[in-house]
């Protein structure tokens, strides 16, 4: 149980890193000198996020697609963390009798 717990936590915390990229990557395009700037990109026929720059304001808006995207790659990365970690652990030094 601890270790779904812990795989949900995951993909929370990369929901979170989506939504604070949203928030700060069209911030950093602006401070570039980006004044005009519409990205939409679309897997599957759905959009990942809609990110809008026009006279130095912008809008971005998180899509399902994307949360749930980075829900599910969250999950996969605690997955592959723990399959990692696994060739790298020690094995015990239990004698068989």
């Amino acid at each position: 149980m601890g270790k779904l717990f812990k795989a949900l936590l995951y993909g929370l915390s990369f929901i979170l890193l989506y939504a604070l990229l949203l928030i700060v990557g069209p911030l950093i395009l602006l401070l570039a000198g980006h004044n005009h700037l519409a990205s939409e990109p679309a897997l599957f026929g759905h959009s990942l996020y809609k990110v809008n720059i026009h006279d130095h304001a912008f809008k971005s808006a998180a899509t399902i697609l994307g949360v749930f995207l980075s829900f599910v790659l969250g999950i996969v990365f605690f997955a592959l963390i723990r399959l990692i970690a696994s060739f790298f652990k020690k094995p015990s030094n239990k004698m068989a009798s």
